[in-house]
């Protein structure tokens, strides 16, 4: 296929068709002439050649040079003067003025059509007769009618249908459809009208490619396009490009432009002789066309082309009504939905509250199927779920919340194609094909998800997509594609679209939650100055009173030492002396007296070492905590051989501690391990001290004991708490205290992980190097 470029033939096909330069074709439609005058001399710098058709005895190229009076005679210069030199006759403007044949001059009426661009005047003349209704009143009432019974039509659904029917009406096309583009570039048709003989096209899809995007941009500019006949002979202009602009002629707002090869065989491939195409705009983008078919050929008059054009404009302008009645309808609820989250975001205790504990909740704001609020930790590697409706397991989420945050996605991201992008979605496409994102933040990450299951659907393509391109015979050129017979696609993995609308309310719910968020924040921050205050005021009056509880504790502790020594001894000589011959149950009563002394030296003991612990000590040093362990197992000897107790000490690690106080910690936590063993079964312990990270190490300690619940995790780190029975198993209840406090101490933390009957595992972090202070309580879970 030829086109004009540069003066000179050269060749175009599917290969370069969207680089073609459509707004020069450097030719015209045959059903008209074209001539360009140089401002303001009025001179001829570029004329059609087929003058002749429309005036006897004139040469196109002597023409060039020549003032435009030479081609209106008979007085119509004159008039047509000073609408020519008319400073408002822009690219988007135009004027009419009719010429009647006058003593054979020219040779039929014609309509002279003109309008300015890039500093040049282009003057179209058409052929003044063809239009189809006897008069022009005749036209104005039947248009009238038109917009009546258009505006007339409730149903947005039937709005097209009814509104091309009324343009077939007027213009007579054998085929009106709508066409509808989709965010990909692909389009359908939602409406048609057509004569009872041709096969529809109602609900085929035709691909992207069929409107190349330089198409696209002429059909915004000139929102009407008409071609009377498929296979007209193009009109060269004269010169190609004039010498005066030293440019091809733009020519994007001409009637008569000359049409792409490309597009005149694709229209030839479907059978199409005539067309003519309303643009239809939203927002200055083309969001649809209304294509009008002829399979003759079929010549528009101008009185017939500003009739469809007004008809055009008006079912453009009345669908944007309709729209934008529809939005605001849609952004009332949401307004709705949104003063109402404030309110529920306000006074509840957190903002994840708000969203997801009453109605409406996150789950009515957007047309999902699900929703879900996640919020993540700067510590843990797995944040909070909040979630509504169908949503994708909680272990899967994580991955998506990371992939999220890897990706440095937009504060609103959205796609209908998850499984595409995010492969590992693949596993629950079914309830999560879409997703819609907002970031609340990123550093610990926060976002609101609304999920869409898969909605597989068959698409119906006007011939098949994959192959929109034809070779003829080998040599040949690669042409538009030949066959437009139905062709069936089944599209998977993926959900509906989310709307722009939706998107828009995502981010303004966004705006909102972190609005709140930072006035929530703001009165936080004055509530915490006011408690901080408080605070000082309540751990002074607290450390005078934990100081004298100490002193007494100390005190008591101290001098119930001697007491429980003498009735130790005391109780011994009476059941061992030779001169004394208790009795049986004398010698029991003996017992009993003796069990209840050791336990309170035991909670004697205990209670100096917590006392004794809150004391302030600047004696701190590096040890090896092997060196610890082996002496408390020196100490624990009796209990170690009473149980046949097996101990392993997997690994040490040399550390800044307090030495006594670090002895205490690892005493009580062996001691606990040992005696806590399940009946019949020996004691296994495994110890063992290992870096963390470069700062701190972990100590654990593992046993196969009794073990317990972690819902009571806790309740054993406080004073006198005890899961077990007093009469199983010793203690003073103040071991774990002990523990707790000299990992306190020591800016530590402490947890554990058990099971009743599957042991337990003691897990102490502590820092490589100490400062001489007593830290706040600080445990992790």
């Amino acid at each position: 296929m030829l086109n004009l470029m540069s003066g000179v033939a050269y060749q175009v096909d599917l290969t370069n068709c969207d680089q073609e330069p459509i707004h020069i074709p450097g030719t015209i439609q045959g059903h008209g002439m074209l001539v360009v005058l140089k401002e303001p001399e009025l001179e001829i710098i570029q004329i059609s050649e087929n003058v002749p058709l429309y005036f006897d005895d004139l040469n196109p190229e002597a023409l060039l040079g020549a003032s435009v009076e030479i081609l209106f005679k008979n007085g119509y210069f004159e008039s047509l003067k000073p609408l020519l030199e008319n400073k408002d006759l822009q690219q988007n403007s135009t004027f009419l003025f009719e010429m009647t044949p006058h003593s054979g001059y020219p040779k039929i009426p014609l309509n002279i059509i003109s309008h300015r661009i890039e500093g040049v005047l282009i003057i179209e003349m058409e052929s003044a007769s063809g239009s189809s209704w006897s008069n022009e009143q005749d036209l104005i009432h039947a248009i009238e009618d038109s917009l009546c019974r258009i505006r007339n039509t409730p149903d947005l659904n039937d709005f097209w249908q009814n509104s091309i029917h009324e343009l077939k009406r007027i213009s007579g096309f054998d085929r009106i459809m709508v066409y509808e583009f989709e965010p990909d570039g692909s389009g359908s048709v939602i409406a048609e009208v057509k004569e009872d003989y041709l096969e529809t096209f109602l609900g085929l899809h035709y691909p992207a490619s069929d409107i190349p995007n330089q198409a696209r941009e002429l059909y915004v500019k000139n929102k009407l396009r008409i071609i009377p006949n498929v296979d007209y002979e193009p009109v060269k202009l004269l010169p190609y490009m004039p010498l005066q602009t030293g440019q091809p002629l733009d020519m994007t707002y001409a009637i008569l432009r000359g049409v792409s090869p490309i597009h005149i065989q694709y229209l030839q491939n479907m059978g199409v002789t005539a067309t003519m195409t309303l643009s239809i705009l939203k927002g200055g983008s083309l969001c649809g066309l209304i294509a009008c078919h002829h399979y003759a050929p079929k010549y528009i008059p101008y009185d017939m082309r500003i009739a469809c054009y007004i008809l055009g404009q008006f079912i453009n302008l009345e669908y944007l009504v309709r729209m934008e009645e529809k939005e605001y309808q849609y952004e009332l609820r949401l307004l709705e939905m949104e003063s109402r989250f404030i309110e529920f975001m306000s006074n509840s205790e957190t903002i994840g509250d708000g969203l997801m504990n009453f109605n409406p909740n996150l789950g009515d704001f957007i047309n999902a199927e699900g929703a879900m609020l996640y919020e993540g930790s700067v510590i843990y590697t797995e944040g909070n779920f909040k979630a509504v409706g169908l949503t994708p397991p909680k272990d899967k989420i994580q991955d998506l919340i990371d992939w999220l945050s890897s990706e440095n996605k937009a504060a609103v991201y959205c796609t209908n194609e998850l499984p595409k992008v995010f492969p590992p979605a693949l596993a629950y496409k079914d309830l999560a094909s879409g997703l819609l994102a907002i970031t609340l933040s990123v550093t610990p990450p926060n976002y609101v998800l609304w999920f869409r299951p898969e909605k597989i659907e068959t698409v119906n393509w006007a011939g098949d997509p994959s192959k929109s391109e034809t070779y003829k015979q080998e040599g040949e050129s690669l042409t538009p594609r030949a066959s437009f017979e139905k062709w069936k696609e089944t599209v998977r993995l993926k959900s509906l679209p989310w709307t722009s609308h939706e998107q828009l309310a995502a981010a303004k719910l966004r705006e909102m939650i972190l609005r709140v968020s930072f006035y929530k924040q703001e009165a936080l921050i004055t509530r915490n100055k006011y408690l901080k205050i408080q605070i000082l005021q309540k751990t002074s009056d607290l450390a005078k009173s934990n100081s004298e509880l100490e002193k007494f504790t100390l005190i008591a502790s101290h001098d119930l030492q001697g007491p429980l020594r003498k009735l130790a001894q005391f109780s011994s000589f009476l059941k061992n002396s030779p001169n004394i011959s208790p009795s049986g149950d004398e010698i029991n009563y003996i017992e009993r007296i003796q069990s209840t002394v050791h336990k309170m030296q035991v909670l004697t003991d205990n209670l100096l070492s917590l006392s004794r612990m809150s004391q302030f000590d600047k004696n701190i040093s590096v040890v090896e905590l092997r060196d610890i362990i082996l002496m408390v197992l020196r100490e624990l000897e009796p209990l170690v051989h009473s149980t046949q107790a097996s101990i392993d000490i997997e690994h040490s690690i040399s550390i800044e501690c307090y030495p006594q106080k670090m002895h205490l910690l690892l005493r009580h936590l062996i001691e606990n391990a040992i005696k806590f063993q399940k009946p019949n079964v020996k004691p296994v312990i495994k110890i063992g001290a290992f870096p963390f990270n470069e700062n701190s190490c972990e100590i654990r300690i593992q046993d196969n004991g009794i073990g317990f619940d972690e819902k009571y995790l806790d309740r054993i780190f406080k004073n006198f708490e005890r899961l077990n029975g007093t009469s199983a198993y010793e203690g003073s209840g103040i071991g774990l205290g002990i523990v707790r406090k000299a990992v306190e101490i020591h800016h530590g933390t402490i947890t554990a992980k058990s099971s009743p009957d599957e042991g337990s595992t003691f897990i102490v972090r502590l820092p490589l190097k100490q400062k001489l202070s007593i830290p706040a309580t600080n445990t992790f879970s």
